[in-house]
């Protein structure tokens, strides 16, 4: 893939990550992002999704290194719904939340996840009671990651949820999160 055809994350998701407050880098994690390409001091308007998720695998590894991988990209994913709140889109998405509801801002997950990478095709559909599937297609999948969005965005709710991985063949993943 070309990389200019692959510039589609925008600064603000880097910045719900690193700028926002979910993971603040100390000296030794800054001077690794900005060897994988992401430079906090000097920022883009769109990064490559090959650095944005090159960025993950280095926030995971530096905050979560005893941590099984799946395990940390799902703490590094809830990390990241807190911090994006704090940008200018997710503060329009958690100040619209509690109007909408739990089910209806669930709903709503695929065109705020379409902001944050414009080359993911998302759907979201309701398979039961407080039941949901996120079905997905990405060049660049981590569906561990999104897992932790996903309970991020419950955590908003204070709804304590499960996540599964149904199908992880990339690119294409799937996940079922529910909650009592």
């Amino acid at each position: 893939m070309d990389e200019l055809e692959d510039d589609d994350v925008p600064a603000r998701v880097f910045d719900g990550m690193f700028v926002g407050g979910a993971l603040l880098p100390d000296e030794a994690l800054a001077t690794t992002l900005k060897d994988i390409g992401y430079d906090p001091e000097a920022p883009r308007k769109t990064y490559s999704a090959r650095v944005w998720r090159a960025a993950l695998e280095v926030a995971r590894q530096h905050v979560y290194p005893t941590r099984p991988d799946a395990e940390g990209f799902r703490a590094l994913g809830r990390r990241f719904a807190d911090g994006f709140g704090k940008t200018l889109v997710g503060k329009v998405f958690r100040s619209v939340a509690p109007l909408f509801g739990v089910d209806r801002t669930i709903l709503s997950v695929p065109r705020y996840l379409h902001v944050v990478r414009r080359k993911m095709d998302l759907s979201m559909h309701a398979v039961g009671v407080n039941r949901y599937r996120l079905i997905a297609s990405d060049p660049y999948p981590n569906p561990e990651f999104i897992a932790g969005c996903m309970l991020g965005i419950l955590d908003v709710f204070s709804i304590e949820g499960t996540a599964v991985v149904l199908l992880n063949e990339p690119p294409r993943f799937e996940l079922e999160f529910s909650w009592e």
